[in-house]
């Protein structure tokens, strides 16, 4: 069998990998997305917690 005969599942297989990364790097955005939001969320609940303490009169 000649080389010119795995060019074509080379590149096919190539392709998939590319698809593949380019999803991967998708889901890494996300995944960074969340966590951007989930520490910002926290940090809002921490500060909105400790304004109606104070707001309340302290201890």
């Amino acid at each position: 069998m000649a080389n010119e005969d795995y060019f074509p599942e080379i590149l096919q297989r190539l392709t998939r990998i590319e698809e593949n990364t380019k999803n991967l790097n998708d889901k890494v955005k996300d995944l960074e997305d969340d966590r951007k939001w989930l520490w910002r969320t926290t940090f809002g609940s921490i500060i909105v917690a400790v304004l109606g303490f104070f707001y309340r009169g302290g201890a």
